[in-house]
């Protein structure tokens, strides 16, 4: 049996929209669950063929599903798709670790003291490594756009940054960039999931 929760969102902001707006109720269902998977460190997995596991539980081949729990042969599966939340426990033979996969992130002040809403530590190998978004800061806007539109490019704890505007390989000086200009340009990183147990020490 499979439990499933599903929350879905089409818009929560007009086209038109100068800035974020307050939340219509539905809207809070799908972010406030949003906000707390990018607080998790979660797997990324794929799904390797269409199936149908009941009514209401229908993947497709490369749908992403985002883990935390494992049980025997199954694991808690988070699947995402653009305004589209659903939750609940999946067969682990169904699925296989994501690959790599990296993506660029462009934020806009409107003024020099708009927070990014961003916590991150450094790593031994001049990275970045994201460790939590918090609500209402810019970053947290880029993901809420991301979940109606491409759901994969939500910034989410683990991801690392390695790179802002020209500025790379080094921790510090990329903290300083992110703290410069109204305009920040991050290239992300997401570690295969085989590999995030080799991710250089932070600190």
């Amino acid at each position: 049996s499979f439990e499933v929760q599903v929350c879905y969102m089409s818009r929560c902001e007009p086209e038109d929209s100068p800035g974020p707006q307050p939340l219509r109720p539905e809207c809070r269902e799908f972010l406030e669950p949003l906000r707390a998977d990018v607080n998790e460190l979660l797997e990324e997995f794929v799904v390797t063929r269409d199936v149908a596991l009941d009514a209401r539980w229908r993947l497709s081949r490369g749908d992403l599903v985002y883990c935390s729990q494992q049980r025997s042969g199954e694991v808690c599966g988070i699947l995402c798709r653009p305004g589209w939340r659903q939750e609940g426990w999946l067969p682990m033979g169904i699925l296989a670790p994501a690959g790599d996969y990296q993506f660029y992130v462009r934020l806009f002040r409107r003024d020099p003291t708009d927070t990014l809403g961003l916590a991150h530590s450094r790593t031994t190998d001049g990275c970045l490594i994201v460790q939590g978004v918090r609500p209402d800061g810019l970053v947290d806007q880029w993901n809420r756009g991301c979940a109606t539109t491409f759901p994969r490019d939500i910034i989410r704890k683990g991801d690392r940054i390695l790179a802002v505007g020209e500025t790379r390989g080094s921790a510090i000086d990329l903290r300083t960039a992110l703290a410069a200009g109204l305009t920040v340009r991050m290239h992300m990183q997401r570690l295969a999931t085989d590999e995030l147990a080799s991710v250089p020490t932070s600190y």
